[in-house]
């Protein structure tokens, strides 16, 4: 499943995720963004979408890489808020909230990801080995 959007480029290691600018590589992000595309949105994209053995697994890790990007920019923003304005508890609040419900998204999604690999590799071992288990 790798288009020319996702293609490693000749000069970076990073893999683009689709939503993506064509072209587009960690130094065109914002600083801030910067380092977590390189370490933690590539890898994750190419381990969960590119690298996936199955069509489902690709739908729900790229779900799972999105809402990880996200959080990651919702991160930057939120330290930037506090760090350029009083706190308003109650703002702070509603943001913190969001950011939960962002994170809860997130877990639910590697959480299915996660049971769809024990599930398959429980069948790969029950085809491997079909009289494991049998008395």
């Amino acid at each position: 499943m790798v288009t020319d959007n996702n293609r490693e480029s000749a000069d970076s290691q990073f893999l683009r995720p689709y939503w993506m600018p064509d072209g587009a590589t960690p130094e065109d992000l914002p600083e801030g963004l910067q380092a977590a595309a390189e370490a933690i949105i590539g890898p994750a994209y190419e381990e969960l979408v590119a690298g996936a053995p199955t069509v489902l697994e690709q739908l729900t890790g790229m779900s799972a890489v999105y809402l990880s990007q996200l959080e990651v920019i919702d991160q930057v923003e939120l330290a930037r808020e506090l760090a350029s304005t009083p706190p308003d508890s109650e703002q702070r609040g509603k943001r913190i909230d969001g950011h939960l419900r962002l994170v809860g998204a997130k877990l639910r999604c590697t959480t299915f990801l996660e049971k769809m690999r024990r599930a398959r590799e429980k069948s790969n071992e029950s085809i491997v080995n079909p009289l494991q288990g049998a008395d």
